[in-house]
Formats: C-alpha cells, sequence, structure tokens
C-alpha cells in the first residue's frame, strides 16, 4: 500500500527554489498544451512526490529503457515543488486573505447589531418598521452597507440599546470602523490586476503539467523494469483516482 507525502514537512524555501529553476523550462511550454487542474493539487503533488522517492531504487533500470524522457523522470521532484510553489502562490493573495477576514468580522459585528435590534423590537422598544429595513447582505459590499444600517439603527435606540442589552458604546465604534474597513478592502480586493490573478494561474498550470508529465514518464519505465514483479502502480499510483491504480 503506498503512503502520500505529508506536504507540511515541505520547506517552502526549497519549493520556491525549484520553482526558480524550473520557471525557464515552464514557460518553454505551449500554452495550448497545458494541462487543465481539475484535479486536487496537494494530493496530486503528495502522491507525486511520495512516488518519486519510492522509485529511486530503479532509477538506473529505467535510465536504461528506450523511449523514455529521463532527464524529465530526473526532474520530476523538482518540478513537483514547483507545482506546489506555484499552488501556495496562486492561492496566497494578500489582499484576498484580508477581505476575508474583514468579512468574517464583519458578519459577527452584523449579526451581533441584528440581535440587538431584534431585542428591542421584542420589547417593542423599536418598530418592527426599522428591522425591516434590514435585508439579508449578499456579499461584501451589501454586508458593509447593512453593518452601518444595522449600526445606526441601534444607535437610533441608544439608550435603551445600553440600559436593556449587553452592547456598548466600543461595540457600536468597533462595528461603524470594520464597515469602514470592509468597504476599502472590496476596494483594494477590485482594483488588483486582472492580469497578475491569470498570470499566476498559469504558471501553476506550466508546473502542473510538468509534473504531470515527468510522472507518466515516469510509470512507463516502472511498468517495463517491474513487470514481472506487477507493484508498479504501488510505487507510482494514478493521480486520477483514489486508490492503487495501473
Amino acid at each position: 500500500m503506498h503512503h502520500d507525502l505529508d506536504l507540511g514537512t515541505l520547506s517552502q524555501r526549497d519549493s520556491a527554489r525549484a520553482y526558480e529553476q524550473a520557471l525557464p523550462e515552464l514557460y518553454a511550454l505551449e500554452r495550448d498544451r497545458l494541462a487543465t487542474v481539475n484535479i486536487d493539487v496537494p494530493r496530486t503533488v503528495a502522491i507525486v512526490l511520495a512516488a518519486w522517492a519510492r522509485a529511486q531504487p530503479y532509477r538506473e533500470q529505467i535510465a536504461t529503457l528506450p523511449g523514455l524522457a529521463v532527464a524529465r523522470i530526473d526532474a520530476l521532484e523538482t518540478y513537483a515543488l514547483a507545482a506546489w510553489h506555484a499552488q501556495l502562490v496562486s492561492q496566497t493573495d494578500t489582499q484576498r486573505v484580508a477581505l476575508r477576514q474583514v468579512t468574517d468580522e464583519a458578519r459577527r459585528a452584523y449579526k451581533r447589531m441584528r440581535a440587538v435590534l431584534e431585542y428591542l423590537v421584542a420589547w417593542e422598544f423599536v418598530g418592527g418598521a426599522e428591522l425591516g429595513e434590514l435585508t439579508a447582505p449578499n456579499g461584501a459590499q451589501q454586508l458593509a452597507g447593512a453593518l452601518r444600517l444595522a449600526t445606526t439603527l441601534v444607535r437610533a435606540h441608544l439608550a435603551n440599546a445600553l440600559a436593556h442589552t449587553g452592547v456598548t458604546e466600543a461595540d457600536l465604534a468597533a462595528a461603524e470602523m470594520l464597515a469602514s474597513r470592509l468597504i476599502a478592502a472590496v476596494g483594494l480586493r477590485a482594483a488588483q490586476p486582472a492580469g497578475e490573478r491569470t498570470a499566476r494561474l498559469d504558471e501553476r498550470n506550466r508546473a502542473f503539467t510538468a509534473m504531470l508529465g515527468a510522472y507518466e514518464e515516469l510509470r512507463r519505465g516502472l511498468a517495463w523494469v517491474r513487470h514481472e514483479e506487477g507493484d508498479a502502480a504501488g510505487i507510482a499510483p494514478s493521480v486520477w483516482k483514489r486508490g492503487r491504480q495501473g
């Protein structure tokens, strides 16, 4: 039974170095031959790196086989590390992370403000029509507007809110600040050049293509040298399905 590599053990420095090393080869790949990344990248990289390590005892035998791109097989670890780095880079968008974090905080603040208003309505300190002004926000920009409106409504009934709920002036000030931060984060995210996001995905696809091509070469070689033993699929399983594949 094969075991995949724990990607948490990989050095980001080593992955970045492999990526820089492979970059000239990656950009030499023709665009119309790039693989479509429609399988789980972390899982695939883990399978490939573990298989590459298990295949090392058979490297010399594989190198004697005709028609195999042995240089690509030797570079498989580099390609896999490069693919992992490219995947991390494509996901590590600081503006996106900042927007998600602020959105989560703003959503919690909105729920608190709405709960305060619902309490005030239930005890008839506030008319139900005001609560009706708050519609379920869809998206970060609408959430910012809903949070501002909810905070404004609470402030309009501040004495009762402070006297009968757990809300404080500090809560209201923090909610107003969050609404402003969320609007700013939405603007920053929208301003990120679309070309930059596209370039990151293109580099990931190139690294993924190089890795898959080299991995298939390795699997072909193992199928020959381990034919009698019948364990090639256990050494280097298919990345397309779970379990041991031929």
